[in-house]
């Protein structure tokens, strides 16, 4: 896994996206569709997942023993945050060297 940054505040989706598909930020973008913030939905097309109301997340931490589109939720709720987690490691796109907010839900990705 190579780490994908960020560059601008918004596009951590496409980075993850990227970084998940082994492809260039450009081709994440527009896998996306656009290089603002990204929703479940959004990240769920661009990686070729199709669910229901978002049936594949699961809530908490993810397992050490997987790969997985991760979301992390500031305290209060109001702004939200994607990593990659490829067998405990984090990928961070933003990396800020700051503590990452906790994890709110993941996505486990076959690989």
């Amino acid at each position: 896994m190579n780490l994908v940054k960020q560059p601008t505040s918004t596009t951590c989706g496409q980075s993850c996206v990227a970084m998940l598909l082994d492809i260039s930020l450009e081709e994440g973008i527009i896998r996306v569709g656009h290089m603002g913030i990204t929703s479940d939905d959004d990240l769920l097309k661009a990686l070729n997942i199709y669910s229901t109301a978002g049936e594949e997340f699961e809530l908490g931490y993810p397992p050490k023993d997987i790969v997985a589109l991760v979301k992390h939720r500031e305290p209060n709720g109001l702004r939200e945050h994607w990593t990659v987690s490829y067998y405990g490691k984090t990928f961070d796109p933003a990396c800020r060297g700051k503590k990452l907010w906790p994890p709110f839900k993941y996505l486990e990705i076959c690989h």
